[in-house]
């Protein structure tokens, strides 16, 4: 289990030195493996490894395990768009830290909210919440952002819509693997 301290200077969660990425110790085939894994969004076969880096299967097999369990996040999601639903964001604005937890269990309690995240950046907003609901339903989007609107303690609601992925750049992920030294 990872352990999250709150860095109490900054408010903002940090992780234990032990816990900590060590992308240094990777070997030059824990790279290639690990780039040919993000780069296939782990669609790839260990099979598909093996003609790749022409490896034995069995070490593949190990190494792929280490890295999935340990650096590379590994998960399906329902297609959204697929079944006539979305995903809506909204960023929320509570009156205090004091008031973040209530807050946010007052919101998991709502059933189209999938997940609540704190977040740190340059303004005061302090939660990260996640939607989903029916497609081109905007009377029930306008609906679900009043009904938050009006969560005690809560001073303000900004929603927004992925619309469209426009592109991915997937050499800043790599860049980060690539530029470690040992």
């Amino acid at each position: 289990m990872t352990a999250i301290i709150l860095d109490s200077a900054i408010e903002r969660p940090r992780l234990e030195r032990r816990d900590r990425l060590k992308i240094s110790d990777f070997s030059k085939v824990d790279k290639e493996i690990a780039h040919a894994l993000l780069n296939s969004s782990g669609r790839i076969t260990t099979s598909q490894l093996h003609m790749t880096t022409g490896l034995p299967i069995g070490t593949l097999a190990k190494r792929r395990k280490k890295l999935e369990e340990k650096y590379i996040n590994v998960h399906y999601e329902l297609n959204l768009k697929v079944v006539g639903h979305l995903r809506m964001n909204l960023i929320v604005v509570a009156g205090g830290n004091e008031n973040i937890g209530v807050i946010s269990e007052r919101l998991l309690d709502l059933p189209f909210v999938s997940s609540v995240s704190r977040i740190f950046g340059t303004s005061k907003h302090n939660l990260l919440v996640e939607v989903v609901t029916k497609a081109g339903d905007f009377a029930k989007i306008a609906n679900i952002v009043d009904m938050i609107r009006r969560i005690d303690k809560i001073q303000e609601v900004q929603w927004f819509i992925d619309v469209e992925k426009v592109g991915k750049n997937a050499d800043a992920i790599m860049n980060i693997i690539d530029t470690q030294q040992k």
